[in-house]
């Protein structure tokens, strides 16, 4: 392998390792983007003929349900192991986690 391309290899790893950390960094201060308790509630709380019926929104804006069911569908999967609390969203973390790690590492590998 050439200098140029090992060189190559190790910058994509460094601007990968250092786009998780910043990812980990932001992602985990505590606080939730502002649809993500609306999935983690409807998953949880709201039927699937509610959802896919009778035009659930909790969030006010038409359609965002609907454009999101496999999101919904790994979420109510998980919430009927777990049940609601801290184990579902730190299953729903990890999973995504995982999600986010195998997207990259099939991007950039």
């Amino acid at each position: 392998m050439s200098y140029i391309s090992s060189h190559f290899k190790l910058n994509q790893l460094l601007i990968l390792f250092v786009a998780v950390a910043i990812w980990l960094w932001i992602g985990f201060d505590g606080r939730l983007h502002w649809d993500e308790p609306s999935y983690l509630y409807t998953a949880t709380y709201v039927s699937w003929q509610q959802i896919l019926y009778e035009g659930f929104e909790p969030s006010g804006i038409t359609g965002f349900n609907v454009s999101r069911l496999a999101h919904l569908a790994i979420i109510k999967c998980i919430a009927a192991i777990t049940g609601p609390g801290p184990i579902l969203i730190g299953t729903v973390i990890i999973l995504y986690l995982a999600f986010l790690l195998g997207f990259a590492t099939i991007g950039y590998f």
